[in-house]
């Protein structure tokens, strides 16, 4: 089989298993359970489905169906490569307190 066949199956098989997983999920993310759409038009207020791998393939997770969800754009790129229970400790963590400076309080400049 020539590489250029080899990539036609493998887009085939991941947009398939995009649209099993979104359909798995309720057509929401895994993380922020927005809706998803494969193909989003501006204003509709839905977010481009993609995968995500739970254990990042670079932190050795495979790419298998038991290792992969539907996510949308912006939280699989805000995820990057953490874990799954990594990125989502990090969203529910509160946001850190705003630095005080001491020259503001005493009400100068």
């Amino acid at each position: 089989m020539s590489g250029r066949m080899k990539a036609v199956l493998a887009a085939a098989k991941g947009k398939d298993w995009r649209r099993k997983k979104a359909k798995a999920q309720g057509g929401r993310c895994f993380y922020c359970q927005c809706e998803m759409v494969e193909e989003p038009v501006k204003g509709q207020g839905r977010r481009e489905l993609t995968l995500d791998h739970l254990l990042p393939t670079s932190r050795g997770g495979a790419h298998h169906w038991e290792n992969v969800v539907a996510a949308c754009i912006t939280c699989n790129g805000a995820k990057g490569d953490m874990t799954a229970d990594e990125f989502m400790a990090a969203r529910m963590a509160p946001a850190p307190a705003l630095s005080r400076n001491p020259m503001i309080e005493k009400g100068q400049p």
